[in-house]
């Protein structure tokens, strides 16, 4: 309902809606990159600065992704439709 840990499989599911991917390691900049081609809207989360992961650049310059740096994620929020937003700090 609106989690899910991987994107190949599921990145058709949320076609022009906004996403979140968590993390700054090469998976996550894999998983985000797939995203792009679906969501509307990609918001990366990193703790900390991704200098050095392969990819990140390529990401950043994608058109709709939105990098949250030096964030943690703080909660999923959500009801029983599903997932209705996120909380970060």
């Amino acid at each position: 309902k609106g989690v899910s840990y991987c994107a190949t499989c599921d990145g058709a599911f949320y076609r022009d809606e906004e996403v979140a991917v968590i993390g700054v390691t090469q998976e996550a900049v894999e998983e985000a990159q797939f995203l792009t081609k679906f969501a509307s809207t990609v918001h990366w989360i990193t703790s900390k600065d991704p200098e050095g992961v392969p990819f990140a650049d390529d990401l950043l310059a994608c058109k709709n992704v939105k990098h949250w740096n030096k964030t943690r994620l703080l909660s999923i929020d959500g009801d029983d439709s599903g997932v209705t937003g996120v909380t970060i700090k």
